[in-house]
């Protein structure tokens, strides 16, 4: 080995796991590779601690038959932590583990008896690949984030992308925090798209689209006669995310009765149809998304503590927009999609200067406005006052009756009404056919809600 590699090796050690249940093989690989400096870690699984599988390695050398933990389990408890390049020693080739391996993705297989040097030249092609697959890793996320609207260069935003490329690699649950509209949806896309599992099923279920009385029967699926309407036998979202990963948005909606049976999951990969008692076997990752303080729920017992530490076995908290304003400029651009318009400076600095309370989704939606507004493809900072004022009165207006006296429906509706009509006609300037566009109203359906709340006839309407 050349004195550079030795160099680099001993300013940033590469950690090797060892594991086999026979002594003299142990010492033997160990011997081998701690000679080239490595950082060598020994687990035999009679005699070890499991603990010592939590430290992040580079390689591991495992023996695939072993009495109290195979060379497969080993695996999985890695992966919790870290994802190395995988070697499995075997004596004994089996058609079945290769298979079982190579779906898993491991390295190489490694045949006792074994040569040092055979072990020294594997190991280099292990970091090799390890290398090759952190650089590829870097650009599809790269790519991919910014495919998906996770948009920005601020040290935040970085930290997110970095976030995804290690926590994507991990087989362990994520779970993503923060305000609504910062984008949880599109991270944890990201976190599949980046991880092992990527062609494999994503499944996506939003706990605050379904009735309590369904979510059971969607995530675990239920046999024929299990309940009224139950015609058929129906596979449920984990079943549906086998090998692959289930997106939960909205976990502090999640039912406290159900919660038990994700926690079942998560220890041992079953779950049952409702209406059967023979459990379904599951490999399906859990990502999991909340805009709620999930530790406070659980102070007041609408949360179970277990199930919150094993879900969080990673986290991944988004900051809000107004914390990263200097993103602010990318983000408006993706949302234009068409580089013929122009922000102008002051237009941009007024949108600079917002807090943004609905975050990148009010954004989003701001933009929208704009271009519905700025025929000329000139999007100006009278334009940008005009949409933000319009959404700062709709949401004062909605706070307003809430801390007044409550109002009958017909009552509130037609103050909603004439709220946002008048709001829709001061951003468009009183032209009926920017007013259409923008509210995506027929332009004759329009100007009878007009008449109706006796806002139409005024001199500055026109169109």
């Amino acid at each position: 080995m050349s004195t550079t590699k030795l160099e680099n090796i001993a300013s940033n050690p590469v950690s090797i796991l060892v594991a086999d249940d026979e002594p003299n093989f142990l010492e033997f690989i160990s011997d081998a590779l701690q000679n080239d400096g490595y950082d060598i870690t020994k687990f035999d699984p009679s005699k070890s601690n499991k603990v010592i599988l939590q430290k992040p390695f580079d390689v591991a050398f495992i023996d695939i038959r072993m009495p109290e933990m195979d060379g497969f389990e080993v695996r999985e408890e890695i992966f919790k932590h870290s994802a190395p390049q995988i070697v499995f020693i075997t004596g004994n080739p089996d058609p079945e583990n290769v298979r079982k391996a190579n779906e898993l993705g491991v390295y190489s297989f490694l045949a006792k008896p074994a040569l040092s040097s055979q072990i020294r030249c594997t190991t280099l092609g292990a970091l090799h690949m390890r290398d090759l697959e952190q650089q590829n890793l870097n650009y599809k996320v790269q790519l991919g984030a910014d495919d998906m609207g996770i948009v920005g260069s601020s040290p935040k935003i970085k930290s997110i992308r970095n976030q995804i490329i290690n926590f994507a690699q991990m087989e362990i649950p994520v779970l993503i925090t923060g305000e609504t509209g910062t984008g949880k949806e599109l991270v944890a896309e990201a976190v599949h798209k980046c991880s092992r599992r990527s062609s494999k099923p994503y499944v996506v279920l939003n706990c605050t689209t379904i009735t309590p009385t369904l979510v059971e029967s969607e995530l675990f699926g239920h046999v024929q006669g299990a309940f009224t309407g139950a015609t058929k036998t129906k596979h449920g979202f984990f079943e549906a995310a086998d090998s692959g990963s289930i997106f939960i948005d909205e976990l502090g909606d999640f039912p406290y009765h159900l919660q038990a049976k994700i926690l079942r999951v998560l220890d041992n990969g079953e779950c049952n149809r409702v209406g059967e008692t023979t459990p379904v076997k599951t490999n399906a990752r859990i990502i999991s998304a909340t805009n709620k303080n999930l530790e406070e729920m659980i102070t007041k017992g609408t949360f179970r503590q277990d199930l919150y530490y094993r879900l969080r076995g990673a986290q991944i908290k988004i900051p809000a927009l107004r914390e990263r304003k200097e993103d602010i400029p990318a983000i408006a651009q993706y949302f234009l999609k068409d580089e013929s318009y122009v922000i102008t400076p002051a237009a941009m600095e007024k949108l600079q200067s917002y807090d943004w309370p609905g975050n990148v989704r009010e954004l989003q939606m701001t933009i929208k406005n704009l271009k519905g507004i700025c025929p000329k493809k000139m999007i100006t900072e009278k334009s940008v006052n005009n949409v933000l004022r319009y959404t700062t009165e709709i949401s004062n207006a909605c706070e307003e009756e809430i801390n007044e006296n409550i109002l009958s429906f017909q009552e509130a509706k037609k103050d909603f009404e004439i709220h946002y009509f008048q709001s829709l006609l001061t951003i468009s300037e009183g032209n009926i056919s920017k007013a259409s566009n923008l509210s995506g109203m027929d332009r004759k359906n329009l100007r009878t809600i007009l008449k109706r709340l006796e806002i139409y006839d005024k001199p500055s309407i026109r169109g």
